[in-house]
């Protein structure tokens, strides 16, 4: 039924262990951001290079955009970005499920 709740990840083999600092799996991580709540986890851990790259150059614009724009604000932050025309190829993704509580949960997985 609509109403079942989605199993949670131990029951499906996908369980993610808090982060941990000590471990070198975790510390090898390009961009580690831990999230505030628990389980503590790591956001960003499929970050590649070319990601992270990406994410430097972005910001790096960003930055120049508003210390060009200190005295007149952030309105070109704020403009359309040529972020479709920036890189050649997209994946589109299609989540289809048995149930609608599995749809829910999967879909969680495939937006991440």
């Amino acid at each position: 039924s609509d109403r079942e709740t989605a199993a949670p990840p131990a029951t499906l083999g996908l369980s993610r262990s808090e982060w941990n600092p000590a471990s070198w799996r975790d510390r090898s991580y390009l961009m580690p951001v831990i999230t505030p709540t628990r389980p503590r986890l790591n956001a960003t851990r499929t970050v590649t290079r070319t990601t992270l790259a990406v994410l430097r150059n972005e910001l790096e614009r960003a930055r120049e955009l508003l210390q060009t724009q200190q005295s007149g604000g952030a309105t070109a932050v704020l403009e359309r970005s040529p972020f479709f025309s920036s890189y050649r190829g997209y994946i589109c993704v299609h989540v289809f499920a048995a149930a609608v509580s599995e749809q829910r949960y999967w879909r969680g997985w495939v937006k991440s």
